[in-house]
């Protein structure tokens, strides 16, 4: 399974030329629909809380999601050092 992770840092961005490019991956690549869960975080920029991203961190250590795709480095600044901080809490 692919997780798909797009985040957007206020109320007044959305997340469609996010979803637009990574669809356009998907495609490309000949991912079918079915193998891909989308995890969505909306105006995250005022704090860490991102529900989507900690979705998609639970489905990555259960097995779940063996790939992640994102369309803009920069949209993972702040959650890969959250990550990074809970792998390394967890001895991995």
């Amino acid at each position: 399974m692919i997780g798909v992770y797009a985040r957007v840092s206020t109320v007044g961005q959305n997340v469609a030329g996010q979803k637009r490019e990574i669809q356009r991956w998907l495609d490309g690549n000949g991912v079918q629909p079915d193998e891909v869960n989308w995890f969505i975080d909306k105006a995250s920029g005022d704090n860490l809380k991102r529900p989507g991203f900690e979705d998609l961190e639970a489905a990555v250590f259960a097995g779940e999601i063996k790939t992640v795709v994102l369309v803009f480095s920069t949209v993972m600044d702040t959650t890969i050092l959250t990550a990074t901080r809970k792998v390394n809490s967890l001895g991995c």
